[in-house]
């Protein structure tokens, strides 16, 4: 740091997996021409800062961005607000607390602090701020999103070094990201959805735990009855989305859902029946699974569905070596019934186009099958490999 004044037009400064804390590199925001400072100190490591009066700091306004992977420690947001009050870029990211004196003191700093945080962040055109703890205060921070977005992944369980608790916390102007590396059960995922259920408008569900899915939908429900403002939901897993035996039958749903993402390894056609039965206002539909060569017949039977917007998208394989190629001489056979029309389309590729017919009989190998029964039909979107139709419209009542 003592040749520091050799850098006086030095814009930007990176330092990664450095043996230090934030407040180390106080002496390098004094040089006038710096704009963005990149931090990332050992993960393994914890320094505490040291040698700094907060009572003596000033203001940094030369700085627009910081980007900084740190340890918490107790001077840590206070230097960090009162440093830094000209930024237009903030990535913060914490480290899981190795001792549980830290994570007690992360933990309490947050409880008795939050708003002054998210106030600090809402001077900040563009932030993350990126940490673990506890869910307790989901609710006032999704009221300070712009969106009242909420995503829920759920990666595990799985073999970690580190014992990890808590969900990683990930806020944004737009939304929250809760991020499970050890599985959360249901009455996890409750009291979430509990805290957050006046708020919710768009709500992200990611399962890469296989194996429980009767939790899984169990927890979908729990999201459904109590989530009354809910617009928007995007459920993905890794394994097959077929519904527990008895759950089609629910008397659940939501009549302010009105997109709905499904992305899936396989999904199961009672999937599509009762979602046209659980969501009567659903406008925009996407489903998202790779096309299968033991799987060529897709049935969709929606018949209370009126679709604005309806995106299929039979993409490549999670395992790329199975992935298979559309050959030139197939088509995509497209059977739509709604509630005054029938019509049986072809979808085939000639000398690099894409090309849609009515057609009764193909006159090419069929390779996938899309039977579609809705009450009406607007846009059209299918994705087949490498064969796009896009924005295809119907206008079909």
């Amino acid at each position: 740091m003592g040749q520091l004044e050799h850098f006086s037009n030095l814009y930007c400064f990176s330092a990664r997996d450095v043996i230090a804390s934030l407040i180390d590199f106080d002496d390098v925001l004094n040089l006038p021409q710096l704009r963005e400072l990149e931090l990332s100190t050992d993960a393994e490591v914890i320094r505490p800062s040291q040698g700094l009066h907060l009572s003596s700091t000033r203001p940094c306004f030369n700085v627009r961005s910081l980007k900084a992977s740190v340890h918490y420690d107790d001077h840590l947001f206070a230097y960090v607000m009162k440093r830094f009050q000209n930024l237009r870029h903030l990535e913060l990211h914490l480290y899981n607390p190795r001792t549980a004196s830290i994570k007690r003191k992360q933990d309490d700093y947050f409880a008795n602090h939050l708003q002054t945080i998210l106030d600090y962040l809402q001077s900040i055109p563009r932030h993350e701020l990126r940490y673990y703890g506890p869910t307790e205060q989901i609710r006032e921070i999704i009221k300070y999103t712009k969106h009242r977005s909420l995503s829920i992944s759920v990666f595990g369980p799985l073999s970690l070094d580190e014992d990890i608790t808590d969900p990683w916390i990930s806020i944004t102007q737009r939304s929250i990201d809760l991020c499970y590396f050890d599985y959360c059960d249901r009455d996890q995922l409750l009291d979430v959805v509990v805290q957050c259920c006046k708020e919710i408008v768009d709500l992200r569900l990611s399962i890469t735990a296989i194996s429980r899915e009767d939790e899984i939908y169990e927890s979908i429900l729990d999201i459904l009855e109590h989530c009354e403002k809910i617009q928007s939901l995007h459920y993905s897993t890794l394994g097959e989305m077929v519904l527990p035996i008895g759950q089609s039958t629910l008397l659940t749903g939501s009549d302010s859902l009105k997109r709905l993402y499904l992305r899936a390894g396989y999904i199961d056609a009672d999937i599509y029946s009762t979602c046209s039965y659980w969501f009567p206002e659903l406008r925009h539909l996407t489903v998202d699974r790779p096309y299968r060569l033991d799987c060529q017949e897709h049935e969709m039977d929606m018949p209370h569905a009126r679709l604005d917007y309806l995106k299929l998208d039979f993409g490549h394989s999670f395992i790329p070596e199975e992935d298979p190629k559309f050959p030139m001489s197939s088509c995509v056979l497209l059977k739509i019934r709604t509630y005054t029309t029938r019509a049986v389309y072809t979808v085939s590729r000639h000398e690099g186009l894409v090309a849609i017919e009515e057609a009764e009989i193909p006159k090419t190998n069929v390779m996938l099958t899309v039977d579609i029964h809705c009450r009406s039909l607007g846009y059209f979107n299918l994705f087949v490999l490498d064969v796009h139709l896009l924005q295809h419209s119907f206008d079909l009542e």
